[in-house]
């Protein structure tokens, strides 16, 4: 009787609270679900033929559509997340934090059972948690090892991408995310996204038309970002803004800036294209940073041969920003293009435009904190040969010549994270000593963060500071 008593307590306690998140989950909904639409809708996937995708919305814009084919089965499953969890509860999930950035990236920080990843994104306020599953589609190759099957066996993705050589070799993806959870504004190849649960807010910027005046950080959660920018994007030319429903497909074209947020528990699928198409901002962009990480060896001279690819980089790039001229990042790669040949005046410029396009992003800051030691060890490289000096010299270096001065007053005004909780006075440091500062706060915030295919987001790491810092000291310059 005790026991019966328990079990009626038990399900009584599941059921409140299934209902209290249900009623969070439709309270943050009705706040946060955008009116504003202005991406194409066909409501009846059928009139969205093949050829006409092709011909209007194929590489040149989004579109949202139904999936015309029969997938009511895979509905189903996760439809019920009580016998989702039965099922699928013993199978490992990689998960992240949005606090952290890495769910943006499919990189985990740590594998948890699919049941407790459920149960945390299951309650109000849901934990901060979210699964983008592995570009290898970890997850169902997990559950087929496991279980012999996965729940997108039966599914059949929209005939709009059947045959489609830009998506041959790519995993499809499962992700799960409680209210709130998504990923910040990114870019990356072409993608689509079915939702099979929820509800998703879309925010998504044409090439040319980036959130300039606003910015972004690309660890900080789209939930954060629309707290304080969703007034200043609505109407604006090139912004699309829409909320995604079971069923719905979205297609985001190559080099789109876009990010999402979960209005309710959701679960979609995804799949990521591995190449661009060609004369895209993002398939120029790519070209270039394959050639950049393969010429960016610390210390050692460029061969020639090295300086010339590093020149077709150069031009890459440089046809991207023409495409896209409000991407920070492709400035970024101009600017390591640049430095790898020794253009450090032009870099510093490249950097400082780019940091204006975004100054919230870490990236940047970093970059431009490189920027400035390799300015500031030219040119006091210089002056110390010409006169003839052996001796160890401390000075402010070039922090009154006005390019560098403006450039370093960029970084500090912009850095969210500050000098850290040490309270430090600028003046009681020289010039370097706060790049220093500020270089290595940088390098940590960022160190092991990694874009959607798994680049290294900062571009260099944080020992190639330490070591360029140590060979300053040595040589009596910092």
């Amino acid at each position: 009787m005790t026991r019966l008593i328990a079990c009626l307590a038990y399900l009584v306690n599941v059921i409140k609270s299934q209902v209290i998140l249900s009623q969070q989950e439709r309270l943050f909904e009705e706040q946060w679900a955008t009116d504003y639409s202005n991406i194409e809708v066909f409501r009846d996937g059928k009139l969205l033929t093949r050829e006409r995708f092709e011909r209007e919305f194929y590489g040149r814009k989004p579109v949202l559509f139904r999936n015309s084919n029969d997938n009511n089965e895979t509905y189903r499953i996760f439809e019920n997340r009580q016998d989702l969890v039965k099922t699928y509860g013993n199978v490992n999930v990689g998960v992240a934090s949005m606090a952290h950035g890495q769910a943006l990236t499919g990189s985990y920080e740590y594998h948890t059972s699919f049941s407790n990843m459920m149960q945390a994104i299951g309650t109000w306020p849901p934990q901060d948690m979210y699964f983008f599953d592995s570009s290898d589609g970890e997850f169902l190759a997990a559950c087929k090892e496991k279980l012999g099957f996965t729940p997108l066996d039966s599914y059949k993705p929209a005939p709009q991408f059947d045959n489609t050589k830009q998506w041959e070799n790519s995993h499809l993806r499962m992700t799960f995310g409680g209210a709130t959870s998504g990923l910040a504004l990114h870019m990356h190849h072409a993608a689509y996204n079915e939702l099979f649960s929820g509800a998703k807010r879309w925010t998504i910027f044409a090439p040319g038309h980036g959130p300039v005046s606003q910015g972004y950080n690309q660890y900080e959660s789209h939930f954060l970002w629309l707290k304080q920018h969703a007034n200043s994007i609505k109407y604006k030319p090139g912004v699309s803004e829409f909320v995604q429903y079971p069923g719905d497909v979205v297609y985001i074209p190559d080099g789109w800036l876009h990010a999402t947020m979960n209005l309710r528990l959701s679960v979609s699928v995804a799949r990521n294209a591995l190449m661009g198409l060609p004369n895209t901002p993002s398939y120029l962009e790519s070209k270039a940073y394959d050639i950049l990480q393969s010429a960016a060896v610390f210390g050692k001279k460029l061969s020639r041969k090295t300086i010339a690819k590093v020149r077709e980089a150069e031009n890459y790039i440089r046809m991207a920003i023409k495409l896209d001229p409000t991407n920070s990042m492709y400035f970024f790669h101009l600017a390591r293009a640049l430095s790898l040949q020794s253009k450090f005046d032009e870099e510093v410029d490249v950097s400082r435009k780019g940091l204006e396009l975004n100054p919230r992003s870490i990236a940047w800051r970093y970059s431009l904190v490189l920027n400035l030691i390799e300015v500031h060890d030219r040119k006091h490289s210089s002056r110390l040969k010409k006169k003839k000096q052996k001796q160890k010299r401390k000075e402010n270096g070039c922090a009154n010549e006005d390019c560098l001065s403006e450039a370093y007053g960029l970084i500090v005004s912009t850095a969210e994270i500050g000098l850290g909780k040490t309270k430090i006075k600028k003046h009681e440091f020289t010039f370097l000593q706060l790049l220093e500062i500020v270089a290595l706060r940088l390098a940590e915030e960022g160190l092991g963060r990694h874009d959607m295919y798994g680049r290294d987001a900062l571009g260099i790491t944080p020992e190639h500071v330490t070591r360029k810092l140590a060979d300053l000291r040595q040589r009596g310059l910092l």
